[in-house]
């Protein structure tokens, strides 16, 4: 539904569209909020006692001394950004650089939806361990190469071809995001310490809220703003973290001795 009123608000192009579907937007969070708070509390949580506040000072902090793990959360944080390539820098594209219809915006976003309802946990069995989580990001980050050249090939093309084009990236990047996606988590979760799970998974999560964070800015100081050129640096960021992931594992391999090999 956000993604139909989007593409109607980019068709008619009035701020008070715009400022209708934010509006409409934030109202609508407010339905599962409601629904959640009506839902009874399951009997054994009643039960359970808060265990990070009670851990030792040395587990909470474990993962913040982590270099290694905090080397793979950086990289993983960075593929994240792929995610405001969809959500932020393809309707600006769309609109300033190409000749494709507003509405494509919300083509590609409906594509990108369908595609990892169908796809993502079929690849997800798949990378369940962190050989296969390695060479899934290796091929997600080169995968986002290519959707980044194929997008700014889209510029100066006639409207049918680059709707085309755009539709190929799109699909593009529907793969290397499902690949990441798996490969991230399974690294997340495999590199952990076993003693303080929960804090490494806290750390790796704000890594991913940060990529999420600081993806729009730098989707716009490069693609945006450089074209052709900002497309090439991002794409050669995401080719060159992807295959850095590799290294770092076994960096966090040896340094903890933790589960799972790289082949």
């Amino acid at each position: 539904m956000t993604t139909a009123s989007g593409a109607v608000a980019l068709q008619v192009d009035t701020r008070g569209a715009y400022a209708t579907v934010i509006v409409v937007n934030a109202l609508s969070f407010g339905v599962p909020a409601i629904m959640v708070r009506r839902l009874p509390l399951a009997a054994h949580a009643l039960d359970r006692a808060p265990v990070a506040a009670d851990a030792p000072a040395a587990d909470r902090w474990r993962a913040v001394r982590d270099l290694p793990f905090l080397a793979v959360t950086v990289l993983n944080s960075v593929l994240v950004v792929q995610y405001t390539l969809s959500e932020v820098g393809l309707p600006l594209w769309i609109v300033q650089r190409t000749e494709a219809p507003r509405w494509t915006a919300a083509l590609l976003m409906i594509v990108n939806c369908a595609l990892v309802a169908l796809l993502q946990v079929r690849i997800a069995r798949r990378v369940s361990r962190v050989p296969s989580a390695v060479r899934a990001m290796g091929r997600a980050g080169l995968l986002l190469a290519v959707t980044c050249a194929v997008y700014a090939l889209s510029a100066g093309l006639s409207p049918v071809w680059a709707v085309l084009a755009l539709t190929v990236g799109a699909v593009v990047q529907v793969f290397a995001e499902v690949l990441s996606a798996a490969g991230g988590w399974t690294l997340g979760y495999e590199l952990a310490d076993a003693r303080a799970h929960g804090v490494y998974q806290g750390v790796f999560g704000a890594g991913m809220s940060a990529g999420m964070m600081a993806g729009p800015a730098l989707v716009t100081v490069t693609a945006i703003r450089h074209g052709s050129a900002g497309w090439a640096v991002l794409g050669a960021l995401f080719a060159v973290v992807g295959l850095a992931v590799a290294p770092a594992v076994r960096w966090a391999q040896r340094d903890g001795g933790r589960r799972g090999e790289v082949a």
